[in-house]
C-alpha cells in the first residue's frame, strides 16, 4: 500500500503541467486514499472539522446557486472543480508517508519539461500568440501555473548547502524564470517575484532586500518596457482597458443575482438567455475576455456573495494553519505560495482551474504533518 502511495505521488506532480486528465485521475486517486486508512482518516476529519464545515457550506451554496442557474444542468456537471478543493485534506493527512523533498524535486521537473516544450515551440513558431504556454491551451494559464515550481526552485536554492546541487537550482531557477517570462503575462511575473519575495523574508532578510530590489526592476522592466516584444504594439494596453471596461460592467451583472449568482456555467450561453436583463452590450464584453480576470468577481458571478465568502475562507484556513506552524521550515514554503496564488488571482481566474487548484493543494498539503501536528492543540 505504501510503495502504491508512493508512487502515485511522485508521477502526480510530474502530471500535473503535462496532462490534465492523467493529473485529474491521480487528483481522484489521492482523493479517496485516506479511506483505506478509515479509522485514522475519521479521527482526521474531527480534528479538522473547520475545513469540511465549510467545504460543506460551500458545495451547499453551489448546489443553489445550480438550482437558481440559467442553465443548472450545465452547472453541476461543471461543478466538479470544488470536488478537487478535498485534494488539501487528503494530502494533509498522507503527507506523513511520503518523501517531501522527491515530491518537490519532481515538481520541478514537471516545470522543466514543460519550459523545454514551450522553447521548442518557439523556436518552431509554432507557439499561440508567439507566447510560451507549455502544454497548456492558454498563456495566461501556463503562467498562474509557473508560480508553483518557481516558488519551490527558489525554496529549495535557499535550503541547499552543496555547491553542486546549488548551482543545478541556479540554473533551474533560470530556466523556468525564462518561460515565464515569455508568457508575457504581466500578473503572472508580479505574483512569482512577490511569493519568492515571501519566501526570502522569512528565511533570510539580506536576501529578501536584495530580491525586493531586483524584483522591483524586472517588474519595472516588463510592465513598462516588454523587453521580448512578444505582443503587437497596442496589445496589451488594449487587454488591459478591455479588464477595466468589464470590471466597470460588473455590477450589473452582480445586482441581477447578488446571493447565489448564475452558477458555474459557460459564459458564452449569457448570449442564448434572453431573460438575464443584462444589456447585449455588457454580455458580448464579459464573452470576449472569457471571464472577468478578477477571481473573486468572477466567483461572485458563478456562486454569489455567499458561495464566495465560503470558498476563500477555506483559503484563509489553511494559511491559517500554516502560519500557526511557521516556525517550521516547510511552512514558509506554503504561505508564500498560497498568499501568491491569492493574490495572481486579481489577474486571473486561478481559483478553479484545475492544474493550480492540484499545484496549490499539493504543495500545501506537504507542507504540514497530520501526525504529532501542535495545530490539532488549538
Amino acid at each position: 500500500m505504501n510503495v502504491f502511495l508512493k508512487f502515485l505521488f511522485y508521477l502526480f506532480p510530474l502530471s500535473i503541467p503535462i496532462s490534465l486528465t492523467l493529473s485529474s485521475a491521480f487528483a481522484i486517486l489521492i482523493i479517496i486514499f485516506p479511506l483505506f486508512y478509515f479509522k485514522k482518516f475519521k479521527e482526521f476529519v474531527k480534528k479538522i472539522k473547520v475545513f469540511y464545515i465549510l467545504f460543506t457550506f460551500l458545495i451547499l451554496s453551489f448546489l443553489i446557486s445550480t438550482y437558481f442557474s440559467p442553465f443548472p444542468m450545465e452547472s453541476l456537471k461543471r461543478g466538479r472543480d470544488f470536488f478537487f478543493y478535498l485534494l488539501f485534506p487528503s494530502v494533509f493527512f498522507l503527507s506523513s508517508k511520503i518523501e517531501k523533498r522527491k515530491i518537490l524535486d519532481l515538481f520541478i521537473l514537471g516545470g522543466l519539461i514543460s519550459a523545454f516544450y514551450s522553447f521548442y515551440r518557439l523556436l518552431t513558431g509554432t507557439a499561440l500568440e508567439g507566447r510560451a504556454h507549455g502544454f497548456f491551451l492558454q498563456p495566461i494559464r501556463y503562467a498562474e501555473f509557473m508560480l508553483f515550481p518557481i516558488a519551490i526552485n527558489f525554496y529549495l536554492l535557499l535550503n541547499e548547502k552543496r555547491s553542486n546541487f546549488r548551482i543545478l537550482y541556479i540554473i533551474s531557477f533560470i530556466i523556468l524564470f525564462t518561460a515565464l517570462a515569455l508568457t508575457d503575462s504581466r500578473g503572472g511575473i508580479l505574483t512569482s517575484i512577490f511569493s519568492i519575495f515571501l519566501i526570502s523574508f522569512f528565511k533570510d532578510k539580506k536576501i529578501s532586500l536584495f530580491v525586493f530590489v531586483s524584483g522591483l526592476l524586472i517588474i519595472f522592466i516588463f510592465f513598462k518596457i516588454s523587453p521580448f516584444k512578444i505582443r503587437k504594439e497596442g496589445a496589451r494596453s488594449s487587454s488591459l482597458e478591455k479588464r477595466f471596461e468589464l470590471l466597470k460592467a460588473f455590477p450589473e451583472f452582480f445586482i441581477k443575482r447578488p446571493l447565489f449568482g448564475y452558477g458555474r456555467i459557460d459564459i458564452k450561453n449569457l448570449l442564448l438567455n434572453k431573460d438575464t436583463g443584462i444589456s447585449e452590450k455588457s454580455k458580448e464584453l464579459l464573452i470576449s475576455l472569457i471571464h472577468f480576470h478578477f477571481a473573486p468577481f468572477q466567483m461572485i458571478f458563478y456562486l454569489g456573495l455567499i458561495g464566495t465568502i465560503f470558498l476563500y475562507s477555506l483559503y484563509f484556513y489553511i494559511i491559517f494553519i500554516l502560519l500557526k506552524l511557521r516556525k517550521n521550515d516547510l511552512p514558509i514554503l506554503g504561505i508564500s505560495v498560497i498568499i501568491g496564488f491569492l493574490i495572481e488571482g486579481i489577474f486571473g481566474l486561478n481559483v478553479i482551474i484545475d492544474p493550480n487548484i492540484f499545484s496549490l493543494f499539493l504543495i500545501t498539503g506537504i507542507c504540514v504533518n497530520y501526525e504529532n501536528n501542535p495545530i490539532f492543540r488549538i
